[in-house]
């Protein structure tokens, strides 16, 4: 994730540094060393450098996006039990109601639920992009849009059925 912003750390480090090095060298050009010589340990010590302010300046950096997505990955996993306990038991107590005021409210219910699974499968699918590749694949739109009408019909009965008049 941070391999460029790494790479531009030393890029920078190693063209500034070379350049007040070169200018030191032309100043001082009386030397008992061979200058090929002067200017490769110069540049072994710049390159050595860069990478190790690379490494500093970016080790906090990459400590907290770690330990961000340990927090993101366990507060999903906590959220994973209450909604599992809430669509069972809302399973249970469906079964005991007829009349169509409490049917009517269980939908409701039912529907802020796969609200609420939404939000968390849209969490888990950001949490696993974080950490792989994404993988492109086709698929068909008609079947988006049928559940998203779906889900529409059961929170608006009255305005999906106005609107699929208006389409005929």
């Amino acid at each position: 994730m941070f391999k460029h912003l790494r790479f531009n750390i030393i890029f920078f480090y190693i063209i500034s540094t070379l350049s007040i090095v070169s200018l030191f060298y032309l100043l001082l050009t009386n030397t008992l060393l061979d200058p090929f010589v002067v200017i490769a340990i110069v540049y072994v010590v710049i390159i050595i450098s860069a990478f190790i302010i690379s490494k500093l300046s970016l080790e906090p950096l990459i400590k907290y996006t770690n330990n961000l997505k340990n927090i993101s990955t366990q507060t999903l996993h906590e959220l994973n039990l209450p909604i599992a306990t809430i669509q069972t038991n809302l399973s249970m107590i469906s079964k005991n109601f007829d009349d169509e005021k409490s049917k009517k409210r269980l939908q409701r219910i039912y529907t802020a639920l796969d609200m609420l699974k939404q939000r968390y499968n849209e969490l888990d699918y950001i949490i696993k992009t974080q950490t792989k590749q994404v993988q492109k694949e086709e698929f068909e739109i008609s079947e988006i849009i049928k559940d998203r009408v779906d889900f529409f019909k059961n929170i608006f009965p009255l305005l999906i059925a106005k609107v699929m008049c208006v389409f005929k």
